[in-house]
């Protein structure tokens, strides 16, 4: 009996699971497409998080490849930065649409490129995004998510982040992050603009301690820090601000 048990479960399909359709794949990015529209639109948290697992990883880079500036966060942090960002609620302009997508999935993983264009108040971005696929549970979820800016526009303020932009703003920053002579909100703006945010936080990590009382200083700590998923220092550095300054005006979260 053991062993017609043993051959049968040789010559049997490897699992119950039935190999991905193409209505499987039009499902997945019809999912996608409606958790991003409900999350950007309407700031429906609970909406757009149950498209992620649990343990799902959220990286930021600069392009769609790899690189030293890249940061990671997990489902929980990113979920707390989202909910301090929109606490206020939409402000009726927020709009996001698909410019492309396309969904493989082969046996339980998958992949979903997007190129999409997220309108706001004032302006709009294009970013590119990877998202991994794995089936749990009878449904496809989320388990990481890769994204990057491709352009940033604000109001006639228009920004390209292709590699003839990063390769410049990389030069520009490379030669100032460790010029003293150069005044802090000159080196702070420049890595931002090549957007080394950690890099450009540990800079004014350090330059806290020489000026602690520094309103560039702790703007620069908060508001990066808060990008970072650095929730403690950035709301210690916020409220620092607020003692100096009762009046000035951070990003939602802070």
């Amino acid at each position: 009996m053991i062993r017609v048990l043993v051959i049968g479960l040789l010559l049997a399909p490897t699992g119950l699971f039935a190999a991905p359709t193409d209505a499987d794949e039009r499902r997945v990015a019809k999912r996608i497409k409606e958790a991003e529209r409900e999350g950007y639109e309407r700031f429906e948290l609970d909406t757009y998080f149950d498209l992620f697992t649990r343990d799902a990883s959220w990286t930021f880079g600069r392009r769609g490849a790899p690189d030293e500036h890249d940061y990671t966060l997990k489902t929980a942090t990113h979920r707390t930065q989202l909910a301090g960002r929109w606490a206020r609620g939409p402000s009726g302009k927020e709009r996001v649409f698909f410019r492309t997508l396309e969904v493989n999935l082969s046996g339980t993983t998958g992949t979903a490129e997007a190129e999409l264009v997220r309108h706001f108040f004032g302006g709009s971005e294009r970013l590119g995004r990877i998202y991994q696929l794995v089936h749990k549970k009878d449904r496809w979820q989320v388990s990481g998510v890769r994204t990057w800016s491709l352009k940033v526009a604000y109001g006639p303020d228009v920004r390209v982040y292709d590699d003839e932009y990063l390769l410049s703003a990389d030069e520009k920053a490379a030669k100032l992050i460790n010029d003293a002579t150069q005044a802090f909100e000159v080196r702070i703006s420049t890595l931002v603009d090549a957007r080394w945010y950690a890099k450009a936080y540990a800079l004014a990590e350090a330059e806290e301690k020489r000026a602690p009382k520094s309103i560039q200083v702790l703007r620069a700590r908060a508001q990066l820090g808060f990008t970072l998923g650095k929730f403690k220092e950035a709301r210690r550095a916020a409220k620092a601000l607020r003692r100096l300054d009762p009046t000035i005006q951070l990003a939602p979260g802070l």
